[in-house]
């Protein structure tokens, strides 16, 4: 039985590659007979307090670390109070599944040019965790790495309800 797409949910996509925002749309199309809206665009051209949840997949690890914190903030202030980011990146702290994806990743990136990117920036799970926080957000982990040769692990940044943004 196939899922019924909820009729009232809007989602919005950016990514900076034309390719990876072309595939999104035809994947939405087979998948819910409908295209939402879907742009090549950097975070910091989003309005803010514009969104409910903000979903960052295996993207920062080809951002220079230091420029972290200012796509944190961001996110905090493009999102509703009450509203959440799940950034999911990898562990470094399980040498060798990270072996794994690094072999990977150099693959895909650097050899066949599958992703946007040049460096990786692996930092340490508490170093994300503390970044999260120095945005604003309250923090909490889940590690998803059980059962996959890849150390996957979640964050989710809740913006707190009652507080404006003030970052």
């Amino acid at each position: 039985m196939a899922k019924k797409a909820k009729p009232d949910l809007d989602i919005i996509g950016v990514d900076l590659s034309e390719d990876k925002i072309a595939a999104a749309c035809q994947a939405f199309h087979a998948c819910i007979g409908r295209v939402p809206q879907l742009a090549v665009m950097d975070i910091q051209d989003f309005p803010e307090q514009s969104v409910d949840v903000i979903s960052i997949i295996d993207v920062l690890y080809l951002v220079p670390f230091e420029r972290w914190n200012g796509i944190l903030e961001k996110c905090f202030r493009c999102l509703k109070p009450g509203g959440k980011v799940l950034i999911k990146e990898m562990d470094r702290s399980i040498a060798w599944k990270f072996l794994l994806l690094y072999l990977e990743e150099t693959l895909a990136v650097k050899v066949l040019g599958l992703t946007l990117g040049s460096q990786f920036t692996f930092p340490e799970p508490e170093a994300i965790r503390l970044r999260i926080a120095c945005a604003g957000f309250e923090v909490e982990e889940m590690a998803m790495h059980r059962g996959y040769f890849v150390p996957h692990h979640l964050w989710i940044g809740h913006r707190p309800a009652n507080t404006k943004c003030s970052n």
